[in-house]
C-alpha cells in the first residue's frame, strides 16, 4: 500500500533486506519475493505432479461415445476426463536424512451426466491408487545417495507416450527397493514385489489366488561412447503355492503355473 492508501502490486522481481547475525557478524542480504517464495516451498515440502484431460465435445447424430476407457491409446482418442496425478509430502527431513510420502492416483472422469458415482459401474468413472510407498534417502550406510523405498511402488517403466505403449513394466501389489544406486560405472535399481494372480481351474468354472513374489534387477546407464549408454535387465518370478493349490495342480484339476524369467537391454 503506498502513502495514498491504494494497493500496489506484489512482483516476484521486487527485493527485500535479510539480516543474517551469527552473534559476532552482522550481514544484510536481498532476496527476491521470488527467492523467498521457493524457500517456503522446499521447506512445506510439498509438492505435485500429472496429467489430465478434460473438454467439451459433440457429433452431428448425438452425443460422441468414449471408445475403450483406459487402454492403449487413452491419451488421446477419447472423449472423456482421464487423470493420472502424484502428489508428495516430505516428512523427514534432518542431518542429511530424508523421507517422502507418494500418492499416486489415476483413472477416468465421465463427462456425459452431472451425477456419477465413482464405484457405479453404469458410468464411466474409474479410480486406483497405482503408488502409495514411502521413500528415503540417506538411511543406508553403504548408498547414501540411494532411494530406498517400501510400499506400492514399481521400478520405472519405459512407455513411447504418445501411443501409450509400454515396453518394459510390471505389475506390483506391494514391494521394497532400491533405485538410483551408484554401483561402479552404472546405476543398480533392485526391487523385491509380490503380485496375487487368479489360476483357472481346468474347466474354468473357478478360480483360486495364488501369491507370486518377483525380484526385478537393472543395471543402467552404462557409458559406452558419447552420449551412449547400456542398460542391462532381470526379472525372475515365482508362485508361493498352498499346499491345496499343490493338490490341486498334482491332480490336473488347475492349471500349473511355473516360475518365469526375463532378460533384456
Amino acid at each position: 500500500m503506498n502513502q495514498s492508501g491504494s494497493h500496489v502490486p506484489v512482483k516476484g522481481t521486487q527485493q527485500v533486506a535479510v539480516i543474517d547475525s551469527n552473534g559476532k557478524n552482522t550481514t544484510i542480504e536481498s532476496v527476491t519475493l521470488k527467492d523467498i517464495s521457493k524457500y517456503v516451498k522446499d521447506d512445506i515440502g510439498f509438492s505435485y505432479q500429472g496429467y489430465f484431460r478434460s473438454g467439451w465435445a459433440t457429433g452431428n447424430h448425438g452425443s460422441p461415445e468414449t471408445y475403450a476407457a483406459g487402454s492403449l491409446g487413452r491419451f488421446g482418442n477419447e472423449t472423456s476426463g482421464w487423470f493420472d496425478l502424484t502428489l508428495n509430502q516430505r516428512v523427514y527431513n534432518q542431518d542429511g536424512k530424508t523421507a517422502t510420502a507418494v500418492v499416486t492416483y489415476d483413472g477416468n472422469v465421465g463427462e456425459q451426466y452431472n451425477d456419477a458415482w465413482f464405484g457405479d459401474s453404469d458410468n464411466e468413472n474409474i479410480m486406483q491408487f497405482s503408488d502409495i510407498f514411502l521413500t528415503t534417502r540417506g538411511f543406508l550406510p553403504f548408498a547414501p545417495d540411494a532411494d530406498f523405498w517400501v510400499g506400492k511402488h514399481k521400478l520405472p517403466q519405459y512407455e513411447i507416450q504418445m501411443l501409450d505403449w509400454k515396453t518394459l513394466t510390471a505389475d506390483v501389489a506391494a514391494g521394497v527397493g532400491i533405485e538410483n544406486w551408484l554401483l561402479g560405472p552404472g546405476m543398480l535399481d533392485v526391487s523385491l514385489s509380490r503380485d496375487d494372480v487368479d489360476v483357472y481351474s481346468r474347466n474354468f468354472e473357478h478360480t483360486t489366488q495364488m501369491n507370486t513374489n518377483s525380484i526385478d534387477l537393472r543395471y543402467r546407464n552404462i557409458p559406452l561412447w558419447k552420449d551412449g549408454t547400456l542398460s542391462l535387465m532381470a526379472k525372475y518370478s515365482s508362485p508361493n503355492k498352498t499346499d491345496q493349490q499343490k493338490d490341486n495342480e498334482n491332480n490336473d484339476s488347475y492349471f500349473e503355473m511355473k516360475d518365469s524369467w526375463m532378460l533384456t537391454s
